[in-house]
């Protein structure tokens, strides 16, 4: 799918390959360590969060104008003295986000950011670190084949615990 950037004070990629779960994103592997006979564990990236990684390599080169475009906004905000607001929109056929019954199906959305940050702050030739205030939303499409993310960026200005309680009046 061809990804798409809306510039504005914010701005909107579409387009972007769905992450796995972090159920799915690692693997430990056991070994008997040679020299002391104890074992031993590691964890590894799975093949399915390879894939992912790999797809985003793929979608950043079909998409370069996009990534471009991106990481000049990015940078003006970063000038300006902002973080970052991010919105992960994960979009699923309905099938997939409702039961026949019309209930949620169990599946955490959340549970898929990190590696998607993570591949969109490599995109933007930033460090994550900049993504101040994350959130992410399961939003269903009636007619579609494939699951896609897209992520909406927005300058943001840090927040302290005191400007939270007069600002959300708690």
């Amino acid at each position: 799918m061809l990804g798409k950037l809306e510039l504005s004070v914010r701005f909107l990629i579409t387009g972007l390959p769905m992450p796995p779960s972090v159920n799915d994103q690692y693997y430990a592997m056991g070994y008997r360590d040679k020299r002391t006979g104890k074992i031993r564990g590691i964890i590894t990236p799975s093949e399915s969060l390879k894939a992912f990684q790999k797809a985003m390599e793929e979608w950043t080169e079909k998409n370069y104008l996009v990534a471009g475009k991106s990481r000049v906004k990015t940078e003006q905000m970063l000038a300006q003295g902002k973080m970052l607001k991010t919105t992960i929109f994960a979009v699923f056929p309905s099938h997939q986000v409702w039961t026949q019954a019309g209930k949620p199906r169990k599946m955490d959305v959340s549970n898929r950011m990190k590696p998607l940050e993570d591949a969109v702050a490599k995109i933007l030739l930033i460090d994550d670190c900049y993504f101040f205030k994350p959130s992410a939303e399961k939003v269903e499409r009636m007619r579609m084949t494939e699951p896609f993310c897209a992520m909406l960026i927005e300058p943001w200005t840090p927040r302290s615990l005191a400007d939270v309680k007069e600002q959300e009046k708690l």
